[in-house]
């Protein structure tokens, strides 16, 4: 596995690349302090392709998971998709301290971003 560190002052983090890191995906987020229950934030194609294991993975770690799919497309980053996600997360009964994870590309990791940033004045992503 390849580690390649983001340097941010404070804000800085590290990013792991590596095949099979997706298996590591629960010990790393307990690693990290997380525990309980998550938010995954993801498209049909993504989730159909690797939402099973990264689930595998986050149960190993002791989480409880919730998959929130968005349809594919840059017509999804909006404010209408944005919306209906704060709906689901009311829907989840996601709390001002559940995290988010995006399991995706660049729309599907801005849109997470945003949602993360502006729910309940902002939520761990």
């Amino acid at each position: 596995m390849r580690k390649i560190r983001v340097k941010l002052g404070d804000r800085s983090y590290e990013v792991n690349i590596g095949s099979g890191i997706l298996a590591q995906a629960g010990y790393w987020l307990k690693a990290r302090g997380l525990a309980g229950r998550l938010i995954v934030i993801t498209n049909p194609v993504v989730s159909g392709l690797y939402g099973e294991a990264l689930e595998r993975s986050l149960a190993a770690g002791g989480f409880t998971v919730d998959f929130l799919e968005v349809p594919d497309g840059e017509e999804q980053k909006s404010l209408e998709t944005a919306g209906r996600l704060y709906l689901e997360l009311e829907h989840c009964l996601a709390e001002r301290m559940t995290p988010v994870v995006a399991l995706g590309g660049g729309v599907i990791g801005d849109l997470a971003g945003f949602v993360a940033a502006t729910y309940k004045r902002g939520v761990p992503l």
